[in-house]
């Protein structure tokens, strides 16, 4: 097994972010252009990053990642979009901040490192990229910036992973894997029946407000008796 740590890099702004959107529902709004790089480490072939069609995928590898989710996403996305082969989603998965939560370690990236490594991880450029895209970066000077502060995320993603594995037990692996799948089903919802239950509650208590016994006494706040 070639285990191989990954990080993607995508287009985010105010109108675009997984927390408002959830990853999945994020990944759904992005283009081929907007997913715009992967990098990875392992020691095989060493930290790379560049456009995510170029990334070389084989079959032997185990996917980690920092925030797994969020990863996987992007993944699901990139094959939709015939970025990536279909078979890269049969690829085992490890999630490193998943590991760090249950060793009771920070879940960011940066305060994870700096706990276990004592070494500072910069995210300016995180905050950098906020609304911009590849194409601002590079016209901008900023592209290598760009690449190395992918590629080290990957890296230490990879000795994080390391450091963390012999203390995750399997079954732990597992759960996570397992959760992280639920909650890219999500949960069945008929919206149309909840919008008629809503309805329905909704004339239910307008009845229900027409039997109480209201006092004399009137409540100027509401505009009616109490």
């Amino acid at each position: 097994m070639l285990y191989t740590a990954i990080d993607y890099e995508t287009e985010y702004g105010n109108n675009l972010s997984v927390t408002t959107s959830g990853s999945r529902n994020y990944a759904n709004e992005l283009s081929k252009t907007q997913i715009y790089m992967l990098s990875g480490y392992n020691p095989a072939m060493g930290t790379i990053a560049g456009p995510p069609e170029e990334f070389p995928w084989t079959k032997d590898m185990v996917l980690v990642a920092h925030n797994m989710s969020f990863d996987w996403a992007m993944l699901y996305r990139t094959v939709e979009l015939g970025m990536a082969p279909e078979w890269v989603l049969d690829l085992p998965t490890f999630c490193t901040a998943d590991m760090c939560v249950y060793n009771y370690i920070s879940r960011s990236l940066n305060l994870a490192v700096k706990a276990v490594f004592n070494q500072e991880l910069d995210k300016g450029m995180r905050n950098y990229m906020k609304g911009k895209s590849w194409q601002d970066a590079i016209d901008q000077g900023k592209d290598k910036d760009l690449l190395q502060y992918a590629k080290d995320d990957s890296y230490w993603c990879f000795k994080l992973f390391e450091a963390l594995q012999p203390h995750f037990p399997e079954h732990e692996a597992r759960i996570s894997e397992h959760t992280r799948h639920m909650a890219w089903r999500g949960v069945p919802f008929d919206k149309d029946l909840a919008e008629q239950k809503y309805s329905d509650l909704s004339h239910k208590r307008f009845e229900l407000l027409s039997c109480l016994k209201w006092t004399e006494r009137r409540d100027e706040k509401y505009r009616q008796n109490y």
